[in-house]
């Protein structure tokens, strides 16, 4: 069966980077095929500069591909390239039985895709159910760029507080807001005049925004302890824990001097804690609203209850988040090496996978997995709100059509729901989800 577009865009990737760090600047593709058509759109950020595509069928008579041109075999030659990667998968081995020899001959070696030198095909993990899944290298990367920066994250590696990225943060916010005013309106709700909660606040930019947006007045709250995330629950001290607090009451202040010429910033109310354990009111938000928190709140059951007491009756809930069940789902640390791998494998064969693959960050991912990142469906969160006395407004999946048609399979469903069985499609493809919940009147 033909590779996803994905797993071809990972692998080339990988490659590319690979032969960078091994101090080459220029290569060659084989194969202007379908194979070539699918990893167009990561070859133009590459590492290393790609000169062309060699294709002795149409090479050399002025055909372009990507922007590149197409060459043949003698043409290919001439360049300075100085290695040719196969980008094939059903005919990567016959490509290099054939001319393998001849082009290391001319100093530029033929790399493979899916075939190692030692003639393995694919790396598997096998779950405890005795199913093998194929490992993608370059998988983690192509899903979260960058997710090495988490690992180097230190108990005291706080963001500075910092007049300009506060003010473009507060941009940010307001943006947001925007868009929250929009679809408030389009069930008949407004931010305007209201009182309003933010949860998992952060900065407070977009708690300060919806000041600016029109709201009477707002309060946002963030916990600390997600400053410490990796550090064990028991083992942080009280130092840490006053480093992180006042790291982030460094940032939130650093919000308010933003926007103090715009607003009374008596207006915003900004705390440290938990939502779960905090001592506001009972019914004293019109408005609470949360932006990338939901999939983080554990158990989420109980922040759904926290939601429904503090908010008068008649009042309104919106929520924006990336749920665990969608690609990127496992954030940096447990996002595993083919899609979905998350939730296709259950909590034990996650341990195992991070455990055995991947030993020099085990415990700070399996930490993460399990005080950071709920297992919330859609359906769940359904669940969660009418056992809290809240009716849903609506739901809003922002699909992405892509990772359906290139990457979703009806197997990956299936293996899922073996773990989750409330999983269901949109679930798996959204790239975030509007939740909008209102409290009886």
């Amino acid at each position: 069966m033909p590779v996803t577009t994905a797993e071809a865009q990972a692998r080339m990737q990988a490659k590319l980077a690979e032969l960078a760090a091994a101090g080459l600047r220029r290569v060659l593709l084989f194969g202007a095929g379908q194979h070539t058509l699918k990893v167009g759109p990561v070859l133009g950020d590459a590492p290393v500069e790609v000169l062309g595509v060699i294709d002795d069928a149409r090479g050399g008579n002025g055909h372009r591909l990507w922007g590149w041109p197409v060459l043949s075999r003698d043409q290919a030659v001439q360049t300075d390239a100085e290695a040719v990667i196969i980008s094939s998968d059903a005919g990567e081995q016959a490509i290099h039985d054939r001319h393998a020899d001849w082009y290391r001959q001319h100093g530029k070696p033929l790399h493979r895709l899916y075939n190692t030198n030692d003639g393995q095909t694919r790396q598997v993990f096998v779950d405890a159910d005795g199913r093998e899944h194929a490992l993608v290298p370059g998988y983690r990367r192509s899903v979260k760029p960058g997710w090495e920066n988490m690992l180097r994250q230190t108990p005291g590696d706080y963001p500075p507080a910092d007049l300009h990225a506060a003010k473009q943060a507060l941009a940010a916010g307001q943006r947001r807001v925007a868009l929250l005013e929009k679809y408030l309106q389009m069930h008949r709700q407004s931010i305007r005049n209201k009182s309003v909660l933010e949860i998992g606040c952060w900065d407070g930019a977009c708690t300060a925004a919806l000041v600016l947006g029109g709201a009477a007045r707002a309060t946002g709250i963030d916990h600390q302890d997600y400053f410490l995330w990796n550090v064990e629950p028991e083992a942080i001290t009280d130092a840490q824990r006053a480093a992180a607090r006042d790291s982030l009451a460094g940032l939130q202040a650093m919000t308010l001097r933003a926007c103090h010429d715009a607003i009374d910033v008596s207006r915003i109310d900004l705390r440290i804690g938990d939502i779960n354990a905090c001592d506001l009111p009972d019914q004293s938000f019109d408005l609470i609203c949360s932006w990338q928190t939901f999939e983080h709140v554990i158990p989420p059951s109980a922040t759904f209850d926290t939601i429904a007491a503090l908010l008068k009756p008649g009042g309104v809930c919106f929520a924006e988040y990336g749920a665990f069940t969608c690609r990127k789902g496992g954030h940096a640390l447990v996002t595993l090496d083919f899609p979905w791998g998350h939730v296709r494998l259950s909590e034990a064969d996650v341990d195992r996978y991070l455990d055995t693959l991947r030993p020099d960050e085990y415990e700070h991912a399996i930490r993460h997995y399990h005080r950071f990142l709920n297992r919330m469906t859609v359906a769940d969160a359904r669940q969660y709100a009418a056992q809290a006395g809240l009716n849903v407004l609506h739901v809003l999946p922002w699909l992405n059509r892509q990772h359906f048609e290139d990457e979703l399979e009806p197997q990956h469903l299936s293996d899922a729901r073996r773990h989750y069985p409330s999983m269901a499609i949109e679930d798996m493809v959204h790239d975030d989800v509007w939740l909008l919940l209102q409290k009886a009147g």
